[in-house]
């Protein structure tokens, strides 16, 4: 996954599935977490928007799952290969957390 560019020091990331990529047979299923990244002595993360996109050609989407404790939203974007996902924590997320997994299925051979 990508992570978004912090822009200080107190600035969370946001990224999706592991760094490196991962490879999948066409037709088989890949769980890919949102997680939050919050550095070392910054306040948790309480709310954000975020663009998730990929290779349509590659990977179809399926499915969204928010994680107990955090209320996430993905309304359509209307493009095919991209979601848009807002999410909030009453209680704040702390390095590490996740607040959704993407569901997909491989469409074609290759590195996701």
């Amino acid at each position: 996954g990508r992570a978004l560019p912090a822009q200080g020091t107190s600035t969370p990331t946001i990224r999706v599935g592991a760094s490196g990529g991962a490879v999948v047979a066409p037709g088989r299923s890949l769980l890919l977490p949102i997680v939050v990244d919050v550095p070392t002595g910054a306040a948790p993360l309480g709310s954000a928007t975020v663009r998730v996109t990929w290779d349509p050609s590659r990977l179809e989407l399926q499915g969204h799952y928010p994680v107990e404790g955090v209320e996430s939203v993905a309304p359509g974007s209307g493009v095919e290969g991209e979601l848009r996902v807002a999410f909030l924590s009453a209680r704040g997320l702390a390095s590490g957390s996740i607040v959704a997994n993407l569901d997909f299925v491989a469409r074609s051979a290759g590195s996701a």
